[in-house]
């Protein structure tokens, strides 16, 4: 990887953290303690591991759209890394809507349905 590419996936690194900061913040507010000591919250192991998949997700994206040049500059780092999440999920919903069975036509009319159900 460049020296671009490592500074793209901190900045990214950086958007995601921010974003789950702001997330951690909320359920503070809304518990008044420490989220993990509200009823029905995660447990601390939880929020954290939550937090470093966020911020490796976030790194990964950047440095990908870095390395591909759908970026330029490190404010679409920090956006790719707080969009992570929801891109991700678009991705999957995307990919699951156009995989099929090659061995099975079926599978491909069947997606369509569900695509034109949507």
């Amino acid at each position: 990887m460049t020296g671009a590419v490592l500074e793209y996936a901190g900045w990214g690194l950086f958007g995601a953290g921010a974003a789950e900061a702001l997330v951690f913040r909320r359920a503070m507010i809304r518990v008044k303690s420490w989220p993990w000591n509200g009823a029905d919250e995660p447990s601390a192991s939880a929020y954290l591991i939550g937090f470093l998949i966020s911020v490796v997700v976030g790194a990964g994206l950047a440095a990908a759209a870095a390395t591909s040049h759908q970026i330029s500059g490190p404010v679409g780092a920090v956006a790719i890394g707080i969009a992570a999440p929801r891109l991700i999920e678009e991705l999957g919903r995307s990919a699951q809507l156009t995989s099929h069975d090659p061995a099975n036509p079926s599978t491909l009319a069947s997606n369509a349905e569900k695509t034109d159900a949507s």
